[in-house]
């Protein structure tokens, strides 16, 4: 048994469609003035080779004050700005996939995204394909951080029209 739960070799099951898959915000600069996620929160850089990172955080802590901590161990991330929720059927439905990874428990992969940078870039699809991932969202939590005090703010996603 490996230290993901699972016998080397298995296959990992697939994502139930229903389940939410959160991509981390490593930068405020991914919201506007308004907290809504612009494009660039679903850029796939070149050093993303299995795909977009996302979290499967399957529980939310009830101390407001562990909160900060949690998301950034589940992300992966030294400092989360906020997360992006996002249902793995729907991505699916676009014609991606969601994958989850075999080694690092509690992570997944969206394959499928061409890249925007690299050897392999195609930065007008990858524009295409990041704005349909953003219009996936349904809910978004950003954080705002005076001194060290995380308050998180739950904002339902207004989009924008084209």
């Amino acid at each position: 048994m490996s230290q993901d739960g699972h016998a080397p070799g298995s296959i990992i099951p697939e994502l139930p469609c229903g389940c939410p898959v959160y991509r981390g915000a490593r930068s405020r600069r991914w919201f506007d003035e308004e907290g809504r996620p612009k494009r660039t929160a679903f850029l796939r850089r070149k050093i993303d080779t299995d795909g977009l990172s996302v979290a499967l955080i399957d529980w939310f802590p009830q101390d407001e004050s562990d909160l900060a901590a949690h998301i950034d161990s589940c992300t992966g991330l030294r400092e989360c700005h906020g997360l992006l929720s996002m249902l793995a059927g729907r991505i699916r439905n676009l014609g991606l996939d969601v994958v989850p990874d075999k080694v690092e428990v509690g992570h997944a992969s969206i394959t499928g995204v061409p890249y925007n940078d690299g050897p392999e870039a195609d930065p007008p699809q990858a524009l295409l394909w990041a704005g349909r991932l953003q219009g996936l969202c349904w809910w978004v939590r950003w954080y705002r951080r005076p001194a060290e005090e995380w308050l998180p703010i739950e904002k339902p996603l207004v989009r924008d029209t084209p």
